[in-house]
């Protein structure tokens, strides 16, 4: 009798090395896992870093971030792809370029410019590629408030920020998701009733989702863990606002899961624990 094969949904994470395993590459993977997807990974840059800081970067050699993608193209099909840390210049001219491989598969792209510590990911330099060269590429982009001001050279403070903010950023690039946590913790000073994010599909008009807020320093990597939970709902066929619905749901439960999670001695923002 012949045996029935089984197949899985393959998904790629293109971003850095986190050794503390709370976000990167390492948190895109548990979160394909946890939504039974088959993870695979092409790295940009090492880090080494613990809950507290980030204590050296090293960036990966650009013909071997071509070389890792090359080898994975000739062999897996591949249904969709997560971007996170893209810290050169070079990296992002040579990815520019691969994207060839993915024209027809989701793409979701979470710019990743600084770490939750403040340690900065993106070169100065390679900010203009970046907008040119990636975000046109992508289905999805889904910044945070300081990743859309440096993007957009604007202020936000307010939840009309945020609409003024999103329709520049929609000029660039599909679709947009701006996840709008940092209004609250940076701006406000206070604690938040609920967590507001708010999406935009070119032709369309910005709908805003909001949450319940979940009180827990477990929020390292949410932005990793966000955006690979929606690249896992779209590379199955779920439609791109239903995914970022069900995306959002799932960041939130996983949160509700964490809340007396205690790892490391940063007790400011510590990871979460996928299960």
């Amino acid at each position: 009798m012949k045996t029935q094969t089984t197949q899985t949904v393959n998904i790629l994470s293109i971003g850095g090395s986190d050794t503390s395993g709370g976000a990167g590459v390492q948190a895109d993977l548990k979160t394909f896992a946890s939504l039974n997807c088959y993870g695979l990974s092409v790295f940009t840059c090492l880090t080494a870093q613990n809950t507290n800081s980030i204590d050296a970067i090293y960036k990966l050699p650009v013909d071997f971030l071509e070389q890792q993608i090359l080898c994975l193209v000739e062999d897996l099909p591949i249904h969709a792809i997560k971007i996170g840390v893209l810290s050169d210049l070079q990296s992002i001219l040579k990815l520019s370029e691969l994207l060839k491989y993915f024209k027809d598969k989701p793409i979701v792209f979470d710019p990743v410019m600084a770490s939750s510590t403040g340690t900065p990911l993106l070169e100065k330099n390679a900010l203009e590629e970046l907008i040119n060269s990636i975000l046109p590429k992508v289905t999805l982009l889904t910044p945070n408030i300081p990743e859309a001001e440096i993007l957009t050279n604007k202020k936000i403070k307010t939840h009309q920020n945020m609409e003024e903010s999103i329709y520049t950023l929609s000029k660039m690039t599909p679709a947009v998701l701006i996840k709008g946590g940092h209004i609250n913790k940076h701006f406000n000073n206070q604690t938040p009733k609920q967590i507001s994010d708010l999406f935009l599909e070119k032709n369309c008009i910005p709908q805003w989702f909001h949450s319940d807020f979940v009180n827990t320093s477990n929020t390292h990597g949410t932005g990793c863990t966000l955006s690979s939970a929606i690249t896992c709902y779209l590379a199955k066929g779920t439609p791109l606002k239903q995914s970022v619905i069900k995306g959002r749901f799932f960041l939130t439960s996983l949160l509700v899961s964490n809340q007396h999670l205690s790892l490391g001695k940063n007790i400011k923002t510590g990871p979460t624990h996928f299960f």
